[in-house]
């Protein structure tokens, strides 16, 4: 069986991010057979094996899958991918790529032992570095800088241990890799030759770019790394982010430096390069813009995107003067007071946690959800165009009077006190609300409401072609609409529910848990689950597709049909089924009354 094969056992929230760091590691190779094991084997040692993990917590924004299991009681982890574990990671790679074990053929070695053997590979080359600490040899001059700092080639088995030993880091390792031609090591020396940068370059290309115990080398040294990759004219395959040189696709450009006019072809990502305050006037981005993490406080009118997402998180980023993005725009903890009177998103809009942000322009248009959480937006304009909408923790005052976006979804909660006049989108939650009356005229693919405390009573024209929840509202009393669904319709713990209109179901009705004393039922096609309730009687002629879940108050069945089995707690002696039509047993269930004393 080949070891990438091997079935996923444990509950992993974060695939995501595991998948995205793995991808990461591709550019730390060229070699099929490395990239094959990063892709299986480690990808499964990391979600059935690695111990660091912490258990996930449910959130308002965790999916449904989630959560269900978490209720459950079901463990789900995270992967904890710590600074640590991700330099051993590469330091496996430089074993596999220099120790000499693997060459180009298949890696059959389970991630365990793998870490094992790279373990006991860098100790080896440690040990040997030791000996030869005080080696100066073997080393080649490549260009000299005015104030005595030099990059030179380290050739001699000697000097590049001394190298190791010095950089804390497996570059001793090296010394076949080096010798065969295959690969060669530059070091950044200063005038006391004492080494602080290390590169290694491989098939015209540099590979990797480390300062001491491979971090990212010290500030003051990156000029210097600029200036040889500059000199060389290389490709920077990996490690780029230890530079401050960025990829405009037509060459590399200083991010402390860069020309007004420039056009980027490839994505231009600032991520955590605090240096930058500000963009180049006349900046062409074909591929998308990253700011996370920078100084820079306005996109500029003048800075034209044509293509790809733009994205700032945790900025100092106070203006947009952009008007119209071509794909996502995502502003999450930025200082954004306002948005252009006439901003255009072809795609997603994200606005999180922006503290300052209180208005959305009147003429704003979102090709595609619009997502807000944690941000202080009290009014959403009348002529709002999204084609999904998800409001987390904002404290909407006055919404459109409708809201029509039949292909997306509307997730309403934390203090909303009125809703438009009419919705219509595929999804619809309303959930923690402050309402205490549903009377929307709401049309819907799927309906959610639940833990509204303070809600009383549901009217309105509700229409729901697929799946009903509403429940866990503890003071919902009536639900005046009546509910036509081709899925479930689950009103179970509502404990003050007393009147429903009438209700219509291809899929299963769960009314348990609620206060309930008589059924407005035209068909159910699924299960009808009645348990504590205090329902004494069932509608005439009514017909269940599957079982049915009686309660102890129901003593006769009277002329309906059932498909399947009907379970009664008051046993199938006592249970007067004449005129019954009945397609499976009577049998005994265990009554559990969940209706609350509060609802008694």
């Amino acid at each position: 069986m080949r070891l990438s094969h091997v079935l996923l056992e444990r509950d992993v929230a974060n695939q995501a991010e595991i998948k995205e760091f793995i991808a990461s590691l591709m550019d730390r190779t060229d070699k099929p057979n490395i990239k094959a094991w990063l892709k299986g084997s480690l990808k499964n040692y990391i979600v059935n094996t690695y111990q660091k993990t912490k258990p996930v917590k449910v959130t308002k924004s965790s999916p449904d899958w989630l959560v269900k299991k978490v209720e459950a009681g079901e463990e789900v982890l995270d992967v904890v991918l710590g600074t640590k574990f991700r330099k051993d990671v590469e330091h496996l790679i430089d074993y596999f790529t220099h120790s000499g074990e693997f060459g180009d053929k298949e890696i059959r070695v389970s991630g365990e032992d793998a870490f094992g053997k790279a373990s006991i590979w860098g100790k080896a080359s440690k040990a040997k570095e030791k000996e030869v600490a005080r080696a100066k040899d073997g080393v080649d001059t490549i260009h000299e800088y005015d104030d005595g700092f030099q990059w030179v080639d380290v050739k001699a088995a000697g000097a590049l241990k001394r190298e190791g030993s010095r950089m804390g880091h497996c570059v001793g390792g090296y010394c076949d890799s080096v010798a065969s031609g295959a690969v060669s090591i530059f070091s950044l020396r200063d005038p006391k030759n004492s080494p602080h940068v290390t590169v290694e370059i491989r098939k015209n290309a540099i590979w990797q770019i480390k300062g001491k115990g491979n971090e990212r080398p010290v500030d003051k040294y990156i000029p210097y790394v600029n200036d040889l990759v500059t000199r060389l004219g290389l490709k920077v395959k990996s490690d780029l982010q230890n530079t401050d040189l960025v990829d405009s696709g037509n060459g590399y450009v200083d991010i402390n430096n860069i020309p007004d006019g420039v056009e980027f072809t490839k994505h231009l990502d600032l991520t955590g390069r605090k240096s930058v305050k500000s963009l180049p006037d006349g900046l062409v981005v074909r591929a998308g813009l990253t700011i996370s993490g920078t100084s820079i406080k306005t996109i500029q009118k003048s800075v034209k995107i044509v293509g790809g997402h733009v994205e700032a998180k945790n900025c100092d980023l106070e203006s947009i003067e952009v008007e119209e993005f071509p794909a996502d725009l995502i502003l999450v903890t930025t200082k954004i007071e306002d948005l252009p009177k006439k901003l255009k998103v072809a795609g997603d809009l994200v606005l999180f946690e922006n503290v300052k942000l209180t208005t959305l322009p009147e003429d704003l248009e979102v090709g595609g959800g619009l997502y807000t959480k944690s941000s202080p937006i009290k009014h959403l304009p009348e002529k709002l165009v999204a084609q999904k909408m998800t409001l987390n923790d904002v404290k909407i005052e006055t919404y459109p009077k409708h809201i029509d976006a039949p292909e997306g979804e509307l997730k309403i909660s934390a203090g909303v006190k009125e809703l438009p006049e009419a919705i219509r989108v595929a999804a619809l939650t309303i959930s923690t609300t402050g309402l205490k009356e549903i009377s929307s005229k709401i049309h819907v693919g799927t309906l959610t409401i639940q833990g509204n405390g303070d809600l009383k009573k549901i009217g309105g024209d509700v229409v729901v072609t697929g799946l009903v929840s509403i429940n866990k509202n503890r003071q919902l009393e009536e639900i005046d609409a009546k509910l036509d669904c081709k899925n479930n319709v689950d009103l179970s713990s509502n404990p003050k529910l007393t009147k429903t209109g009438w209700i219509s179901s291809d899929g299963s009705v769960f009314l348990q848990g609620t206060a309930l004393t008589q059924l407005n039922l035209e068909r159910v096609s699924g299960t009808l689950d009645i348990s504590g309730t205090k329902v004494t009687s069932l509608p005439r002629d009514l017909e269940v597709g599957k079982s049915l879940k009686l309660n102890d108050l129901v003593k006769t069945l009277g002329p309906i049909k059932v498909g399947g089995d009907v379970h009664t707690p008051i046993g199938a002696a006592k249970l007067n089924v004449d005129g019954a039509s009945i397609g499976g047993k009577v049998k005994l269930s265990i009554m559990e009354s969940i209706v609350s004393e509060e609802a008694a």
